[in-house]
């Protein structure tokens, strides 16, 4: 599919989103099977398109020159607008050739360019109308991210390879990434993030998709790094109330060959006393902190560790 072709489509999907009663997702699925000449890469790109569009509808038609009831095409106008889209590239895109939409009006070409900076805050920002005072206190630039498609973070098993050695296992495969925030296993991909899952640092092993803040502290976030912590021997493991996790599910062993984590469903609140559990799958020893704080790279608390009391204790 040519470029235009690609923007034309767009259109037609947000219409049909807009006209209908189905969630976006099925009509872009929709859309893929009922045009099978699109390749993996044309659907990526339609589907990148008509989602960076409705992350900002309100100010997709503001630049367009339009208000909320301007049309899919006036609104995948304004998102190009917003991407830095000058006079020449519209031209090229709204060319009327082959699958192109048809090129712009007078009147569109009149009224578009309008800018956002004179857009009131809810329009700027896209938020509804009816929702903007409860997000007054909201600080600009939070909102501002919304607007934008969230960043893939992947994690580095520090049992297969070290942050640089997977930064560069990444850049043999066309995957740009450099270190993250919060946690030193954390990666942000920068390019290339729809080839994570195909490549072989992925296959092998050598990182995992987990979120930044989640790896500093989420589900299953500590548990990985202990595992890795471990040097691959011994078993780790994590306990959750009966409610979130109600079967044993091993970690597939792509991650972790050696080391055995399991997660296991407690029936019983966790003792009360502070630093004790009860009910554990198997016998827990005392744990220091200390010298696993140093292979997770992080300062040691000053102080006492909890302890882990065995079952029964």
């Amino acid at each position: 599919m040519t470029p235009g072709a690609r923007i034309q489509a767009a259109i037609d999907v947000l219409e049909r989103w807009r006209s209908g009663g189905d969630g976006l997702d099925r009509v872009l699925a929709a859309w893929g099977r009922a045009n099978r000449y699109a390749g993996s890469g044309d659907r990526r790109a339609v589907a990148d398109l008509v989602y960076d569009t409705t992350r900002r509808l309100r100010s997709a038609a503001w630049v367009a020159g339009v208000g909320d009831d301007g049309s899919s095409r006036d609104r995948l106008l304004g998102n190009l607008i917003l991407d830095g889209a000058g006079a020449a590239d519209l031209a090229a895109l709204f060319s009327g050739t082959g699958h192109a939409p048809a090129p712009l009006t007078a009147a569109e070409l009149a009224r578009v360019g309008r800018p956002l900076e004179t857009a009131p805050r809810a329009v700027r920002l896209d938020v509804p109308d009816w929702l903007a005072p409860q997000l007054a206190a909201v600080a600009d630039p939070v909102l501002d991210a919304l607007r934008r498609r969230a960043p893939l973070f992947l994690r580095v098993n520090l049992l297969r390879a070290e942050p640089g050695e997977a930064i560069a296992a990444l850049a043999a495969e066309q995957i740009e990434a450099a270190p993250g925030p919060l946690a030193p296993t954390c990666l942000r991909v920068h390019a290339g993030a729809h080839l994570v899952h195909r490549s072989a640092a992925y296959r092998d092993g050598l990182v995992e998709v987990q979120d930044a803040a989640s790896q500093a502290a989420g589900a299953g976030g500590k548990t990985l790094a202990l595992a890795a912590a471990m040097g691959g021997q011994g078993s780790s493991g994590r306990n959750a109330p009966g409610s979130r996790l109600s079967c044993t599910r091993p970690v597939p062993p792509r991650r972790w060959p050696d080391a055995a984590i399991w997660s296991s469903s407690m029936h019983r609140a966790p003792d009360r006393v502070p630093g004790r559990a009860i009910r554990m799958p198997s016998g827990a020893s005392r744990l220091s902190a200390s010298p696993l704080c140093g292979r997770l790279r992080m300062p040691s608390s000053p102080r006492p560790p909890p302890r882990c009391a065995r079952a029964g204790d």
